[in-house]
């Protein structure tokens, strides 16, 4: 196969698309085991969630990728936290403004009840979107 050309579902090759604007990837990382108390999330409420996360982000930005890992961290409390994280990748057009991605970082926290939602700008910056914090 061409360097310049991939696979499509039905196995048929196209083109790769030229770059048709600015777009730049951001990284949102959530828990998907505990809410912002510590409480299981019991699996059917977590994969509705989860289901609604992904069509979002269809919505919004056209797509994502998503990975599943472990994270930890120490809570408000001090007490150490370990739970099953996802990881989705979306990426950002000129279309897209900062409001779209911070309101998307807060639906995602509160699907879940979540503290905080870690989001990770291009350029490596960190940003853990609170119920506080303000759209910028």
């Amino acid at each position: 196969m061409s360097r310049n050309r991939h696979a499509t579902p039905a196995g048929m090759t196209k083109p790769l698309r030229g770059k048709k604007d600015n777009m730049q990837a951001y990284q949102i990382y959530f828990g998907i085991d505990k809410d912002c108390e510590g409480h299981e999330l019991a699996t059917p409420a977590v994969n509705k969630a989860v289901t609604n996360i992904q069509t979002r982000a269809v919505d919004v930005f056209d797509g994502f990728s998503q990975f599943i890992g472990w994270g930890g961290y120490r809570n408000q409390k001090g007490h150490v936290v370990l739970e099953t994280c996802c990881q989705l990748h979306i990426f950002v057009g000129d279309t897209q403004t900062g409001r779209d991605i911070f309101a998307f970082c807060q639906f995602v926290r509160t699907s879940l009840n979540q503290e905080s939602v870690c989001l990770v700008h291009p350029d490596g910056e960190v940003q853990f979107i609170t119920a506080e914090e303000q759209t910028s």
